[in-house]
């Protein structure tokens, strides 16, 4: 899923890619819904991801009875001129306040089908700054359940009061696992390099800096500490090494730590870099060096969970 998740915006995405995916055998779920043709629940869909943790529907796409999984060969839609204009005038004119996700119009041909040219609709709903989204003329407030025979259910009075107040509290939390990370890399920082007296004027002098990437809303924990611990050990993550640059993670063991797995690696005698994965999706580099010899920073983003 996180291929269509990342995709840039304004970018054509090809059948490849969505046909790559759907052979990955991604079951429906929280997150992402397959319909064979345009559903009339397409209002309900998109406003309960919306006022959830976001997600994808991929229109044209069978999903399995059994596994819920895609079924190959893609089916498709049959291709028309506005497949993306239906999209957007069912967000805009059927959600209050309207949508506006990403739309990616994906044609291809099958000269098996009777009408061989086809089309797949891959629609990208973002977690959203005007929760609660209402449908049914505003009197149905809809949230995802992660329940595959009801994949949506309408709010309760406490959900859609959380709702409101949702990206008030998401900029508070955000702010305080930034900091947060931003405190333990002082710790040890402070620990390894600085003079008792530099520490106790404020006079530690370095080159210092710190990339924290967090999620728009931090609220429910994507995963467990040592899920994160054993995810970083997977050979995807452990690649290094590119025009004498590293990448994400820094070679090392992760140390768990509350809500967070950690790396610290020594780049040289005066150097230290501290990496965070937390369990609400935070990920923080801090670089230090104690003589200002040198100076870099390496930043990259992941998705857990999703």
């Amino acid at each position: 899923m996180q291929s269509l998740l990342s995709h840039p915006p304004g970018q054509p995405l090809d059948f490849a890619t969505v046909e790559a995916f759907c052979k990955q055998g991604v079951r429906e779920g929280r997150f992402i819904d397959y319909k064979a043709d345009f559903p009339a629940d397409l209002a309900k869909m998109i406003a309960s991801l919306a006022n959830t943790d976001g997600g994808l529907v991929l229109i044209g796409v069978v999903a399995d009875k059994k596994t819920n999984a895609p079924t190959l060969p893609l089916q498709g839609v049959a291709l028309a001129p506005d497949l993306e204009e239906k999209v957007y005038k069912i967000c805009g004119s059927s959600i209050y306040p309207p949508i506006a996700p990403l739309v990616w119009l994906v044609n291809f041909s099958d000269t098996n089908l009777s009408q061989p040219e086809r089309a797949i609709l891959v629609v990208r709903v973002l977690p959203s700054d005007l929760a609660p989204h209402a449908v049914d003329k505003r009197r149905g407030v809809y949230v995802r359940t992660g329940n595959i025979s009801q994949p949506y259910e309408q709010a309760t009075a406490d959900e859609i009061l959380q709702l409101s107040n949702r990206r008030a509290e998401a900029s508070v939390l955000r702010r305080e696992l930034i900091a947060q990370a931003r405190r333990r890399f002082q710790f040890f920082k402070e620990r390894r390099f600085a003079d008792p007296d530099d520490v106790r004027h404020g006079l530690v002098h370095c080159a210092d800096t710190q990339v924290a990437i967090c999620p728009k809303y931090p609220g429910r924990t994507i995963a467990s500490v040592q899920q994160i611990v054993e995810w970083l050990r997977m050979p995807p993550c452990r690649k290094r090494g590119i025009e004498g640059f590293d990448f994400f993670p820094p070679v090392g063991e992760a140390q768990p730590v509350q809500d967070a797995a950690m790396f610290k690696t020594a780049a040289n005698s005066n150097g230290l870099e501290v990496t965070e994965v937390g369990t609400r999706g935070l990920i923080s580099h801090g670089f230090y060096n104690k003589h200002d010899e040198w100076f870099a920073v390496h930043a990259t983003g992941l998705q857990l969970g999703a």
